[in-house]
């Protein structure tokens, strides 16, 4: 992967040193370029043009680059909102089983007391039980 950027990177540079080369008035005389675009009009030298159309996809570039920074980010939150929102349903689903256990094993004790118990005497008389 390294050895993939340094070449891009070297490819960037001899691009960059073709352009400057392509651009270059050996003549020494101000060679300019008309630009008219409706209302607008300016006169620019091809070097400036380049380094422009460079600066346009660098930022191009930058605004791809957030975009896909801000999707990835929002999927991963997306991600973990789902994850907690389960483990949410787990906790609950294994606090509502506990309570229905403990509410049968208080129910069966009441039961087992009722049915076995006894007051000072010894067990409970039939009156005594209602």
């Amino acid at each position: 992967m390294i050895l993939l950027g340094l070449l891009l990177i070297l490819l960037a540079i001899g691009l960059g040193a073709l352009l400057y080369l392509a651009t270059y008035d050996q003549t020494g005389a101000n060679a300019a370029l008309d630009l008219d675009a409706g209302p607008f009009s300016a006169s620019v030298h091809p070097l400036w043009l380049v380094i422009g159309g460079a600066l346009a996809m660098l930022l191009l570039w930058m605004g791809w680059a957030l975009i896909r920074a801000s999707a990835r980010s929002k999927a991963k939150r997306r991600r973990e909102n789902k994850e907690l929102e389960r483990q949410a349903q787990a906790d609950r689903a294994e606090r509502e089983r506990l309570a229905a256990q403990q509410t049968r094993e208080r129910q069966v004790g009441e039961r087992e007391r009722f049915d076995t118990g006894s007051t000072a005497e010894g067990r409970y008389t039939d009156r005594e039980r209602y």
